[in-house]
Formats: structure tokens, C-alpha cells, sequence
């Protein structure tokens, strides 16, 4: 019976192309790639070509495939590719609320590859925090170049964004609409003041007044108010301004 050796015992070579580093866009391309592998008896290139090693000089991938015949037969392969790239695209984003919490994230999205990034405030990296209005500028930066991007920060403070008030209440104890009061957006907290909330009966009586902001329970000298309509006036003050306004209107109390 004939020996018959194991796989394990052959030597088996190794294919590995040395992998380029990145071409600037519009740079002359000229790369030596070598396939040369002991007993191979045949090359075979992506490119057509069939020579142990080929001159490239375009960006894009290549692959040789090599015939190895010893005692036993088999094929290798590798593939390699060429980059070609520019300057880094980049464009800003703010990500928060300057003027609702006092401050923002200012990301620099790229596409492509970027080395360093160099922003207006002096700080470096993809990512800066910032805490007052203004102009952002931010260059992205590789070997083949730069690009830049700013972005303005104003606060237009929008009054009637942030204030609503409601035509109808109902003060039942469920802790759902149970008061009547001004409305203040989440992003306005910090911004918009109630002063004073003053309410009237249809005949002109006062049933409430509250001079520090405090909202209307639908009670009038601790006892509830009846169902019916009520005329209200409210002081609103804009701390950014700064800004008052006093809104006049009517509100439904149901039980």
C-alpha cells in the first residue's frame, strides 16, 4: 500500500499583495504589484495580464490569481485595491438647545477620510461644545487637503411659540386639565414669566387674582365655582426682551 502523505505536511506559500496607501484625486498613479511565488507555473491578473507582477496606474481593485503545481496542485489568490481620494467634505450640525438650556453640540459631519479638524474657538476634533450665539467655523483637513463649513447661532425668541392658554378646564381631581393657567413651553421654562392671572365672573366679579403666578383651581372663597364661562387676563413677561404682555380671552370651567 502506497504511503500517502497528509496535507498538513506540505508547505503551503503565502499570497499577499502589498496594500497602497490612498492617491490624491488627480495625482500620477504608479504601483508595482508582485505576485512572484515559489513553483507557480501560471499568473493570472484581473487586468488580463499573466506575468508574476504588473505596473498599475489606475485606481480600482486587482486580482491575480496564481497556479501552484508541487506534489500536489492548487491555486492562490489576492486581491488589492488602489484609492484615489480629495479633501474631506464637510458640513456643521447643532445638536441641543442654546437658547432654550444655555447650551448646544456642534458636530462637523464628513464624508471621506479627515486627519484633523481646526473649529474657530481653537479647539480640535470632530465634536465642540458652545454656550454662546454666534458664527462656527470648522476646516476638516487630510493629506490631500481641506475644506470648511460655518454655522450661525441666533436666538429669535418666537413669544407666541412658547405661550398657550387653554378655552376650557376641568377641575375634578383627576390631575388631568385640573387648573387654568398660561401654558409654557418646555424650551421657553427659562424665558417666559407669568406675572398675574386675574378672573371674572359673567357679572364681573372677581373670583380670583394671583400676582405671582399661581393658577386658577376653579374655587372662589373656598368653595367650587359653578360650571360657566369666565373671563380671564393674564400678564406674560418675555425675559429675553424684556417683554410683557397681557392676554384677554374667556374660559369654560366644566364639572
Amino acid at each position: 500500500t502506497p504511503e500517502v502523505e497528509s496535507f498538513s505536511d506540505f508547505n503551503i506559500p503565502v499570497l499577499q499583495l502589498d496594500q497602497p496607501p490612498p492617491f490624491c484625486e488627480g495625482d500620477p498613479i504608479n504601483v508595482t504589484f508582485d505576485a512572484t511565488t515559489e513553483n507557480a507555473v501560471s499568473y493570472e491578473w484581473s487586468t488580463g495580464e499573466v506575468t508574476p507582477s504588473i505596473v498599475a496606474t489606475e485606481a480600482g481593485q486587482y486580482i491575480v490569481d496564481v497556479r501552484i503545481e508541487t506534489d500536489i496542485c492548487f491555486n492562490l489568490c489576492d486581491t488589492v485595491t488602489i484609492q484615489e481620494i480629495g479633501p474631506p467634505m464637510v458640513q456643521l450640525s447643532a445638536v441641543g438647545s442654546l437658547c432654550a438650556t444655555g447650551a448646544d453640540t456642534l458636530i462637523a459631519n464628513v464624508s471621506g477620510f479627515a486627519e484633523s479638524f481646526q473649529w474657530s474657538t481653537g479647539e480640535s476634533g470632530p465634536v465642540i461644545f458652545i454656550s454662546e450665539e454666534g458664527e462656527y467655523t470648522v476646516t476638516a483637513s487630510n493629506f490631500c487637503g481641506s475644506t470648511s463649513d460655518a454655522i450661525a447661532l441666533e436666538c429669535i425668541f418666537d413669544f407666541d411659540a412658547c405661550v398657550a392658554v387653554p378655552n376650557a378646564f376641568t377641575p375634578d381631581g383627576d390631575s388631568d386639565n385640573d387648573t387654568f393657567n398660561a401654558l409654557i413651553a418646555d424650551d421657553c421654562i427659562n424665558s417666559i414669566r407669568i406675572n398675574k392671572l386675574k378672573i371674572w365672573n359673567r357679572w364681573g366679579q372677581v373670583v380670583f387674582e394671583s400676582d405671582n403666578g399661581s393658577a386658577w383651581d376653579g374655587t372662589h372663597n373656598g368653595k367650587e365655582a359653578p360650571s360657566d364661562a369666565y373671563l380671564f387676563s393674564l400678564e406674560v413677561e418675555n425675559l429675553e426682551d424684556p417683554e410683557i404682555r397681557v392676554i384677554n380671552g374667556d374660559v369654560v370651567l366644566i364639572r
